[in-house]
């Protein structure tokens, strides 16, 4: 039990190392930052897990590309002012496994292949900063209904 929380710790000091070094998202065209408070009114169940999670230090950061919802999914003027145009947005669902595991490592580059033989798996393959089933570690699933879908 003392191990799980030593890595805990570790996982939540270096995740707020890299904030502080994080780079900005690439841009969509002619988007720009609007924070996230024009985010929650249509996305406030997710709003809400974020708050409840590790990436809570998202949406108390400072600096405008490294602040809530546009950390990750970049700049959303232009989302916002399309009137939720998903294609205005950054939306991992929809992106390659290279490129999410691109921007989560920009915040999480230290614990990227980590799980050796896991290197062709998207991040989200096991993880879900919206809708997670276990908030240690953001689990989409429980562990052993993780490993099973694959072994």
């Amino acid at each position: 039990m003392g191990k799980a929380y030593l890595n805990l710790a570790l996982l939540l000091l270096v995740t707020a190392i890299a904030w502080s070094q994080k780079t900005a998202p690439p841009e969509h065209a002619g988007s720009s930052y609007v924070g996230s408070d024009p985010c929650q009114p249509c996305h406030d169940d997710v709003y809400r897990t974020v708050s409840d999670s590790a990436h809570l230090a998202l949406l108390e950061s400072q600096g405008s590309e490294q602040k809530g919802c546009e950390a990750c999914h970049g700049p959303g003027s232009a989302h916002v002012n399309g009137n939720g145009d998903a294609s205005k947005i950054f939306r991992f669902g929809e992106a390659s496994v290279e490129v999410v595991r691109e921007r989560c490592g920009q915040c999480h580059q230290n614990f990227m292949g980590q799980d050796a033989g896991h290197q062709r798996l998207s991040c989200l393959a096991c993880h879900s900063a919206h809708h997670y089933q276990q908030k240690k570690f953001l689990l989409s699933l429980g562990k052993e209904q993780l490993c099973q879908r694959c072994h």
